[in-house]
């Protein structure tokens, strides 16, 4: 599947790469391989180089977008087939890039939704440029709105009533890489609390890497999700896609229970623009919906 404004973005996101001569290791080099070395590096060993550098962003998305853009868009998809919504309001966490922004674009063409709300939270503003990006090519000019902001701070203060869907988009593996399973139980509590009070009804998304990984980040966070939130809220669909990278052994079935989904084909295909950066060619997510009992 083409999508103009996913495919717009990346080639801006591919332009920008080129166009930064220098990084925080003082390469000179514009090719993208030191940078993929970067991004492994901050992902599995040095959490502290984790988007620190202009570079990297620009070429995460250029990696990255095709995959989690195809992963929410069938994990949006089977929301939307039980639940009508016409405009729905979006709140994502951790939004990074939003990569959810070219699923939704996409659930448009296909007229499964008329439009949509969006507002991405982050803390960190090397995100910004992408965002900047994102808005440039946002040639249908939906109502899409970023927020450089700290997510255990933004929740004390957001008025969560009009909020339909909460998505977390490989956020909380990458928030239990950087804090205690005590914060990011801290935060998930605060979240429910806030959520019983203004907005019960709002739908959780959960879209994140189903690997076991040394340090435990997915397993004790997507396990502090359930404890978190069950059991007032349901886990009412969940499924993980087949990597095709690991062993079913080096996979997170969640429980043992969680159905694998085969079918882990790009719904995105992958442009040209993005043959250099290795990206990933089928989906590999575990995947969550959550819903007040």
């Amino acid at each position: 599947m083409n999508n103009i404004f996913l495919k717009n973005t990346i080639k801006s996101c591919k332009e920008q790469f080129e166009n930064i001569k220098t990084c925080p290791k003082n390469l000179s080099q514009i090719y993208s391989e030191q940078c993929q070395e970067c991004l492994r590096i901050s992902h599995f060993e040095d959490n502290n180089l984790s988007y620190q550098c202009p570079k990297s962003t620009f070429v995460y998305v250029c990696k990255y977008a095709n995959k989690y853009a195809s992963e929410t868009y069938n994990l949006f998809k089977v929301l939307f087939k039980n639940i009508s919504y016409h405009t729905p309001n979006i709140l994502s966490f951790g939004a990074g890039p939003a990569t959810e922004l070219f699923a939704l674009n996409q659930l448009i063409n296909d007229k499964i939704i008329s439009s949509y709300s969006y507002t991405g939270i982050d803390n960190n503003s090397n995100w910004q440029p992408i965002w900047e990006i994102i808005q440039n090519n946002n040639t249908d000019q939906e109502d899409i709105t970023f927020q450089l902001n700290n997510a255990e701070q933004f929740i004390q203060n957001y008025d969560f009533k009009q909020t339909d869907i909460i998505l977390f988009n490989y956020m909380i593996s990458d928030f239990a890489k950087y804090a205690s399973k005590q914060t990011v139980k801290k935060f998930l509590l605060a979240l429910k609390e806030k959520l019983s009070q203004e907005n019960p009804n709002t739908i959780i998304l959960f879209n994140d890497i189903n690997l076991d990984f040394p340090f435990d980040a997915n397993k004790g966070a997507t396990h502090l999700l359930k404890d978190c939130f069950e059991p007032t809220y349901k886990r009412v669909f969940k499924q993980f896609y087949k990597n095709n990278k690991k062993t079913l052994e080096e996979q997170f079935s969640y429980e043992g229970t969680t159905p694998m989904n085969e079918n882990n084909n790009l719904i995105f295909d992958c442009s040209e623009d993005t043959k250099r950066f290795n990206p990933y060619e089928s989906m590999s997510a575990i995947q969550m919906i959550l819903k007040k009992g």
